[in-house]
């Protein structure tokens, strides 16, 4: 399976449609730290702009490259990736290696990480 720019879109998802159920019921509360849309690649904070956003985000392409330009833009040093594997991190590195990539897979990790 060939996945355009490392991104899935789900076809039967049309901008304009009702949001699917599943994300309309979801409690989102505004984030403690700046929350980057890789669909508009900046940051967003109110939460009924987060669902839109994410909804966009499984119906039309995403911004990566330039939602990382524009954290490096904001002063961010440093990503955390947070799941099974480096792929997010491969590609900030290939973007701007003076971000510092943390990645965190593993309960353990978490642990570390909140430690520090």
């Amino acid at each position: 399976l060939a996945l355009d720019h490392y991104h899935l879109r789900l076809d039967r998802f049309r901008p304009g449609q009702p949001q699917p159920q599943a994300l309309s019921t979801v409690a989102i509360t505004a984030p403690k730290v700046p929350l980057v849309c890789n669909v508009k690649a900046e940051a967003v904070s109110a939460p009924e702009q987060i669902r839109e956003l994410l909804f966009q985000q499984i119906t039309a392409s995403v911004r990566w490259r330039e939602s990382v330009q524009w954290m490096v833009e904001q002063q961010v040093s440093e990503i955390w990736e947070i799941g099974a594997g480096k792929a997010l991190s491969g590609m900030v590195r290939r973007i701007d290696r003076a971000v510092a990539c943390k990645n965190i897979a593993t309960p353990d990790d978490i642990s570390a990480a909140i430690s520090t």
